[in-house]
């Protein structure tokens, strides 16, 4: 006998489609993760099988968190898969250069509080700004 999946809601994805859901895994944010199905797609052998629902909260978890700071209920190759889907792409060099202000003006103890990240990092980038623009200022 064939294994019969409840479905518990129905959810919509970043782009506005309709899904059936089959479970909701807690986070520590403000949304769970939802699994589930493509609403009226065939299921089972033959058909689909169950996937993370990308919903509006959390396509815009996974494109404004660093990927070390992504902190889910779910598998790196999946959390990979769903960057992939919405063409996020993680820059460091974005990252620095969009902290380049605070960087160059606050003192590294202070940056790394702030920007949650090492004195090394910091004090390495700090430097390549520097030679790269002559002076901090």
């Amino acid at each position: 006998m064939a294994r019969q999946a409840s479905i518990i809601g129905q959810a919509t994805d970043w782009e506005g489609v309709r899904w059936d859901v089959r479970e909701c895994r807690p986070t520590i944010h403000p949304f769970v993760i939802m699994i589930g199905w493509l609403r009226g797609e065939p299921r089972g052998k033959g058909g689909r099988g169950v996937a993370v629902i990308l919903t509006v909260e959390l396509a815009r978890y996974l494109s404004d968190t660093r990927p070390r700071d992504v902190v889910l209920p779910l598998g790196q190759t999946t959390l990979k898969r769903l960057r992939q889907v919405l063409d996020v792409r993680w820059s460091w060099d974005d990252w620095w250069a969009a902290r380049q202000d605070d960087l160059l003006s606050l003192t590294l103890q202070a940056f790394c509080a702030k920007h949650g990240c090492s004195m090394g990092a910091a004090s390495q980038r700090r430097a390549m700004m520097v030679n790269k623009n002559g002076s901090k200022t």
